[in-house]
């Protein structure tokens, strides 16, 4: 009975072996012949001579022990040898070691990507320990601080990382042990220049939520940061320039109109022949000085006015009135040059018993510039169309031609600042550019909106509104009169 119970015993007891000097098998257990076949020799009864003298060597160099992994189909064992003192016999054991050569191998893995991705991100990778000393610094850092990860391991967080002014407390920070983002701190670097990052981590907790630190990524925003200041001072430069455009172009504007309103007057004295009539072709002249000086004011005008709305000067000066009348004063302004060009100029759907509240002179103004272009780019035996008409945006006005047309790209030009559609009719034509940047100007001051549609060779339609808000029935006694 107490045979059967060793050999029982035996049978089940872990992976054990006495080896003679020799490479001998003395005594083995059942598991230790399965476990550790491969190392033995075809019988089993000794360990294999080219393996056993390694062993010995080894065991004679360092008598505490040696080691060997055995490699199955999906099992490694690990065989440990021991030579007890003053003994000749060894002690084998084995132990399954394939989980955790799994999970090692898991880890190298692991590794391995954290090592590449370090490597591959812009971002510098870190890890600290409780106490915020640096455990691990990705290579990255080389390139962005010229130091070698190994210098900064050990050294303390707040110790190396100066936060921007004005930020969370940096020990208040990491004593929270929340995740934060886009901390900007400063890091002097190896070779003596301070360079910006942008610091985040994420607090490490093990399984039983014990904190063991912080893991996170710094990336380098100094050349961003750099830009961003030059593009700063590069948009304040260009304000400067343009306020002093704009204040330069209003007072060359007033300092203009002075000496030409006193030639216009002059002028009309000279037509008028308030001292005496003028003979010949001196008639002539005084016509054209006048109109010439005219159109030089109107230019200077429109010059003022697009620099006033450039720095938000443009005024309203509102009241209430009836839009039909200002479309009618105003193609009497137009109707003139109109015949001469011999294009038909005409109204519809006038709205009569509107009125509106805004600043009449800018809103004739306005028409007055949509009418102009129209005539000016329409060809002789052409046709230009007012029209106004109410919708749920408020009262529109509405210019069309049958005109030479624009393009997307024209109309684009046609509504920047001097800017003008290059073409042989239009250049025949003499004009600045500004009419309808000074129109859309004086429209969105009202709050409406300015639209121009168009196809070459088709003819345009220039139209804006004044909001709902602006309009109002006419008075009964008034529509009826």
């Amino acid at each position: 009975m107490k045979n059967d119970s060793q050999s029982d015993l035996m049978q089940h007891a872990q992976p054990l072996a006495l080896i003679a000097g020799d490479g001998t098998i003395q005594s083995s257990t059942p598991a230790f012949q399965q476990a550790c076949a491969p190392l033995l020799t075809a019988k089993g009864t000794q360990i294999a001579p080219d393996l056993w003298q390694a062993l010995s060597l080894e065991l004679q160099a360092k008598p505490s022990g040696a080691s060997r992994q055995i490699k199955q189909a999906d099992r490694t064992i690990r065989c440990v040898f021991h030579c007890p003192q003053g003994s000749d016999d060894v002690v084998c054991t084995a132990t399954d070691v394939t989980g955790l050569v799994a999970a090692l191998e898991t880890a190298r893995q692991a590794k391995e990507k954290l090592e590449d991705i370090g490597r591959l991100v812009s971002d510098w990778l870190w890890e600290c320990d409780t106490d915020l000393n640096f455990t691990y610094i990705s290579a990255r850092v080389t390139d962005n601080l010229r130091v070698h990860p190994l210098e900064l391991r050990g050294k303390n967080v707040l110790d190396i990382c100066d936060f921007a002014p004005g930020s969370q407390d940096p020990e208040e920070l990491f004593q929270t042990r929340c995740p934060f983002r886009d901390q900007i701190v400063q890091i002097v670097g190896g070779d003596g220049e301070t360079r910006t990052f942008r610091l985040s981590a994420l607090p490490i907790f093990d399984n039983h939520g014990t904190f063991l630190g912080y893991r996170g990524t710094a990336a380098d925003i100094t050349e961003a940061r750099r830009r961003e200041t030059d593009l700063l001072r590069a948009k304040e430069e260009a304000e400067v320039a343009n306020r002093t455009k704009t204040e330069f172009l209003a007072n060359m504007s007033h300092e203009l109109r002075t000496p030409l309103n006193a030639i216009i007057g002059f002028a009309e004295v000279m037509r008028e022949g308030v001292f005496g009539k003028l003979s010949g072709r001196y008639g002539e002249y005084v016509n054209d000085i006048i109109d010439s000086a005219r159109h030089l004011l109107n230019i200077i005008n429109d010059i003022l006015d697009v620099s006033k709305s450039e720095v938000g000067k443009l005024d309203l000066h509102e009241s209430t009135f009836e839009p039909a009348s200002v479309v009618q004063s105003t193609l009497r302004l137009v109707g003139e040059r109109a015949q001469q060009a011999g294009i038909t100029l005409r109204s519809e759907d006038m709205a009569e018993n509107q009125l509106v509240y805004a600043d009449e002179q800018k809103t004739k103004q306005i028409l007055l510039n949509m009418l102009s272009n129209a005539v000016k780019f329409t060809a002789r035996d052409g046709e230009v169309v007012i029209s106004v008409n109410r919708d749920d945006e408020g009262l529109w006005f509405r210019v069309t031609d049958n005109g030479i047309g624009m393009s997307a790209e024209e109309i684009e030009l046609a509504m920047t600042p001097f800017g003008q559609v290059e073409s042989s009719f239009s250049r025949s034509h003499e004009g600045t550019g500004l009419g309808l940047p000074l129109a859309k100007a004086m429209v969105e001051l009202h709050g409406g909106r300015l639209t121009v549609t168009s196809q070459p060779g088709k003819g345009t339609t220039v139209g804006f509104n004044l909001p709902t808000e602006r309009l109002t029935a006419a008075e009964p006694a008034r529509a009826a009169s």
